[in-house]
């Protein structure tokens, strides 16, 4: 059997209890809040960015629809889900699917109200 032998350790290899031995936490820093509060982003940049013809209407949409960019509205991908949209004055971040449906929902009752859009189908005309 071996006996317990007290070891040659040098204390003066452990710091002082004053001094702080373990590493100090980083402060993480505060996020700034948002610009304009979630929901009301997307009526702040259709407010300044409203399609003025259906010509217009038909590019946001279809810009929406493909995530490209077409005539006065660019398309940059941010990831898989989110991407900026620029119109004449402003950009705006689409974080995901409901925010991009609720854009082309916002843009389809815009397009009613301005008889853009009839508010009823299309039907086809019975034959004779």
């Amino acid at each position: 059997m071996t006996e317990n032998i007290t070891s040659s350790f040098a204390a003066e290899v452990l710091p002082s209890d004053d001094k702080q031995w373990y590493p100090a936490r980083c402060k993480a820093k505060q996020s700034k809040p948002p610009q304009f509060p979630p929901g009301e982003d997307i009526e702040l940049w259709l407010k300044h960015n409203a399609p003025r013809t259906f010509q217009q209407l038909a590019d946001v949409r279809y810009s929406l629809y493909h995530r490209c960019s077409r005539a006065d509205f660019a398309v940059v991908r941010a990831d898989d889900d989110q991407f900026y949209l620029t119109g004449r004055r402003s950009r705006l971040r689409v974080i995901n699917d409901r925010a991009r449906h609720y854009l082309l929902g916002q843009l389809r009752l815009l397009g009613r109200r301005k008889k853009w859009i009839s508010a009823l189908p299309r039907t086809k005309k019975p034959r004779r």
